[in-house]
């Protein structure tokens, strides 16, 4: 039997701002910028006690420049181990002339790997520097950072972005994750072109109580889901899930379970999915 793993998906759009100095570069959001939809105006001047309510830190820092830039962190349900993180950094020119170049450099949070970038972004020894091109007056521009949060990540997790003068930053705090793992039960063989039944299971193994439990289990010609809910630690859910193989399958087949929580992270996701082989009987 082998081991591949599924994380759960959460999301964090971020804003990012304060003044540069000199001039300014960002990539324009149509090469790839990607943001939350619905999410809160721009979080020029608001306070770290507003932003805390939702998980967050916002904050703002200024040089004397001609770009605006702010910060706020809005996470869009909990910010957990092995979730998605999507960053959004904001370049605003507001003055009446066009700044040529600037280059900005964001440290990002330790937490946090980068699994994606906007165009003229690089990772550089735990930074992500940006060649942002020119700024026409009035412009505003943006350049998203996309990540995922670590299995190990905990608590504050810092975003810092910098460009001339000033600097900008971001807090959000990682929730607390449990240990789901799946095993599956299969029959000893499988005749091709017609249904069976596959037996899966998932466990908590702890330490905290697992919510928004889901159980998935597919073939090559099949797949299916089912809720569980809350599984508190030690405790396990069994499911059934009626699958079929190929008609023309030869030999063996592949089938899978895999689980997660919606709402709890996971610490181990290697262990969320199981992968084995049944043979294949022809009649």
């Amino acid at each position: 039997m082998r081991w591949g793993g599924r994380v759960g998906a959460g999301l964090a759009a971020v804003v990012l701002g304060g003044i540069l100095s000199g001039s300014a570069r960002a990539d324009h959001a149509a090469h790839g910028s990607r943001s939350a939809a619905g999410s809160a105006p721009s979080g020029v001047g608001l306070s770290a006690d507003r932003a805390a309510r939702d998980g967050s830190r916002s904050a703002a820092g200024s040089a004397r420049s001609g770009v605006r830039l702010s910060v706020e962190a809005r996470p869009r349900g909990a910010v957990r181990p092995g979730g998605l993180v999507d960053y959004r950094i904001e370049v605003r020119n507001p003055g009446e002339s066009r700044l040529p170049r600037a280059r900005m450099t964001v440290r990002k949070p330790e937490g946090v790997s980068v699994i994606g970038l906007g165009r003229g972004c690089r990772e550089d020894a735990g930074r992500v520097v940006c060649e942002l091109g020119a700024l026409p007056p009035h412009a505003r521009r943006d350049v998203p950072i996309w990540g995922i949060v670590d299995a190990d990540a905990r608590g504050r997790q810092l975003l810092v972005a910098r460009a001339g003068g000033a600097s900008a930053r971001s807090v959000v705090r990682v929730r607390p994750g449990t240990d789901l793992a799946v095993r599956v039960r299969p029959p000893r063989e499988v005749v091709a072109g017609r249904d069976f039944v596959l037996r899966a299971q998932v466990v908590n193994r702890g330490p905290r109580t697992a919510r928004g439990v889901w159980l998935a289990a597919g073939s090559e010609a099949r797949r299916g889901e089912r809720r569980i809910g809350t599984l508190m630690p030690g405790e396990s859910a069994w499911r059934s899930f009626t699958l079929r193989v190929p008609a023309d399958a030869r030999r063996s087949a592949e089938v899978y379970a895999t689980a997660g929580a919606d709402r709890t992270g996971d610490v181990l996701p290697a262990n969320n999915s199981a992968i084995t082989t049944i043979r294949i009987i022809r009649r």
